[in-house]
């Protein structure tokens, strides 16, 4: 997964070139309005095979053994018509997985 924080120019302005390299199987996102730019970057990660996937609080995320615990969004939160630090996506790693430290082993 790649993540963005939230939709300010300078949080996702290098994405496009992100997803082009890495094909994630995911964009991870917060709250984000639905301005010219956010639509454009949403429809190339689609056109990309990359799933946009809104993430909220409270949500427990996987992540190739890494745990992640989303802080915001709450989930009732709707974005205003520009992009506002207070939409971001928040989250903290929590712990590593045993099965990850078993494959750096191998």
């Amino acid at each position: 997964m790649v993540a963005i924080t939230h939709g300010h120019s300078d949080h996702i302005g290098g994405i496009h070139v992100v997803l082009n390299n890495s094909r994630p199987r995911e964009l991870g996102v917060g709250a984000l309005p639905r301005t010219e730019s956010i639509e454009a970057l949403m429809n190339y990660a689609n056109s990309l095979g990359v799933r946009v996937v809104r993430h909220n609080d409270a949500e427990i995320l996987e992540l190739g053994g890494i745990r992640a615990e989303v802080f915001s969004p709450p989930a009732a939160w709707v974005a205003s018509s520009q992009a506002r630090n207070n939409h971001s996506l928040v989250l903290q790693r929590s712990a590593i997985t045993g099965a990850t430290r078993a494959q750096r082993r191998n």
